[in-house]
């Protein structure tokens, strides 16, 4: 059960240290592009990753201190909020939802392509 747990215990730490690491490369990569929406996507990508470290960290203490799994809240929804981001991501920086979908996604791309090609 002890090596169990420490296997747990130092997994949680690598997925901890992999949104930190994922946090700053998206910060970094939004403060180099010259694109507004790149750089407003990939801020909203550095809030996802911070937000993902912050709930490993909670279950990697309570898993520490309680020698427990914790309750963490998660509702899968099968991956219905991800299928809906896009679209709900450009409405939010008052992109005209007139647009049709396929101009929105080939904007997304274009957005990101610039971004990452300078990386």
């Amino acid at each position: 059960m002890a090596n169990e747990q420490n296997r747990t215990l130092q997994a949680l730490q690598i997925a901890t240290q992999m949104e930190i690491d994922g946090e700053e490369y998206y910060l970094k990569a939004s403060q180099e592009s010259s694109n507004e929406l790149g750089k407003k996507l990939l801020q909203s990508l550095a809030t996802e990753e911070d937000t993902h470290r912050q709930k490993f960290q909670e279950i990697y203490d309570a898993i520490r201190s309680k020698k427990a799994w914790p309750v963490t809240g998660f509702q899968p929804d099968r991956g219905k909020r991800l299928s809906l981001m896009p679209y709900k991501q450009l409405l939010a920086w008052r992109v005209r939802p007139v647009i049709s979908t396929r101009a929105r996604e080939k904007m997304l791309r274009m957005a990101l392509r610039e971004t990452f090609i300078r990386h």
